[in-house]
């Protein structure tokens, strides 16, 4: 009888599969980082407007405070230390 001998094309797979895994696993993770703030703060949102702690006037007074002050804010400081030299250029 002959016996079939592997060429270790399964073992290759196999590791293939690992390194596809992992790849996949660690985007994955990087997505639900990313995406997992957001929904927590709209959920939150939610059920606090359910609730009854916050109304529509609240609501009014943050969103103008976020759009103008807050995002503003963020975008000057990220400009600030993001470490471009416009002198260099």
């Amino acid at each position: 009888m002959h016996q079939l001998r592997g060429n270790g094309s399964g073992q290759r797979n196999a590791e293939s599969r690992d390194t596809m895994s992992s790849g996949y696993l660690a985007a994955l993770e990087f997505t639900f980082s990313v995406t997992a703030p957001v929904f927590l703060i709209v959920f939150l949102g939610l059920h606090l407007k359910r609730k009854k702690q916050i109304n529509d006037e609240f609501i009014a007074i943050a969103a103008r405070l976020v759009f103008n002050i807050c995002l503003p804010t963020l975008m000057f400081l990220s400009i600030l230390n993001s470490g471009i030299n416009l002198a260099e250029q």
